[in-house]
């Protein structure tokens, strides 16, 4: 329960940080680390964001509408990962952006942010 409390604390920044994972706060990226190792894998960062998608996708149809994310991310954010510009954005597409993000945040190649 309390992972939950805290991953619906941090939807907003984390959903953001998505798109710029780069700039996500170590205290952000420290409660990613399931076996606190000081690192986050790319799987420990994928399965936050999976959690993530459930928790912003309030009418769980499986896409993100604007109006569901509206209060903490921005237009352009949103359209950046919505690849087929149909105004929602698909849990694959989602995926991919947060699998590119996360590359993109990744400096020395080693599949960890640390």
């Amino acid at each position: 329960m309390k992972r939950h409390a805290i991953s619906a604390a941090l939807a907003g920044l984390m959903t953001t940080a998505a798109a710029h994972a780069d700039s996500m706060p170590g205290s952000a990226l420290l409660m990613m680390d399931d076996d606190l190792n000081a690192t986050v894998t790319y799987q420990e960062f994928a399965d936050e964001m999976t959690e993530m998608f459930g928790l912003m996708d309030a009418d769980k149809s499986g896409q993100l509408e604007f109006g569901e994310v509206e209060s903490f991310m921005s237009r352009p954010i949103f359209d950046g990962a919505d690849a087929n510009r149909n105004g929602r954005i698909s849990r694959q597409e989602y995926t991919n952006q947060t699998r590119a993000d996360f590359e993109a945040a990744d400096k020395d190649g080693n599949g960890a942010l640390n």
